[in-house]
């Protein structure tokens, strides 16, 4: 394995796309380690393109299967961080995240997971066979599943959520004030607390609350 020390600044969104692992983590600089077998680490780009900083294999042809096979991080420091874009395969981990607005996008099979945010607001979009998890604390949160998705946030509290499933995805989320729900297709939404509810379900999709202290649910706490 190799190596190497890039420089990077002005950016406040990054796009992975995958294979690979990006642990950001925010501080007081901007800085990016890459680690990668050093037959293909100039395979690896790192620019920043209108504020969003571009990561990942870039060549004439498809992503090799040896490739796939090798273990590649990226390790980013941060100022300000806005948005983060997954394509392909790649994961991403932010342990601890402070923003006024955070979006998490995963297009295909990556997966995001955030230990600890922070934020006034949280947009999630998940199309494919992606997941998001979340833990922490926002004002609200907006998001859409579409195909074969799954986002966890039963540990992040919200006061507000606006969720959208299409096909067979999955959410959990935790509310307090404000749910307004559309699940079309095989989709099911769980909840945690007792917020107000607008709901539009088609075909067999279902929400429900989640069982609390391990109690069972009273008549009327499921919806579907």
């Amino acid at each position: 394995m190799t190596i190497e020390v890039r420089q990077v600044s002005d950016f406040n969104k990054v796009r992975l796309r995958g294979p690979g692992i990006l642990r950001v983590t925010q501080s007081d600089h901007e800085s990016l380690t890459i680690r990668a077998p050093r037959y293909g680490i100039s395979q690896l780009q790192s620019i920043v393109v209108n504020e969003e900083l571009l990561l990942g294999y870039v060549s004439v042809g498809p992503v090799s299967l040896q490739f796939h096979r090798e273990v590649i991080t990226y390790d980013l420091h941060v100022k300000d961080l806005r948005q983060v874009c997954l394509t392909g395969v790649g994961r991403a981990v932010l342990p601890d995240m402070d923003s006024d607005v955070l979006v998490l996008q995963v297009k295909g099979a990556g997966d995001i997971r955030v230990d600890h945010l922070t934020a006034d607001r949280l947009e999630v979009l998940i199309d494919g066979r992606g997941r998001v998890a979340v833990s922490g604390d926002v004002e609200s949160q907006s998001v859409v599943v579409r195909d074969a998705g799954n986002y966890q946030a039963e540990a992040m509290i919200s006061d507000f959520a606006d969720l959208r499933v299409t096909g067979p995805g999955r959410a959990a989320i935790s509310v307090n004030d404000r749910l307004r729900v559309a699940i079309t297709g095989q989709g099911t939404v769980s909840y945690v607390g007792f917020p107000e509810i607008v709901k539009l379900i088609s075909s067999s999709g279902r929400l429900q609350r989640n069982r609390l202290s391990g109690l069972p649910l009273k008549r009327g706490e499921e919806h579907g």
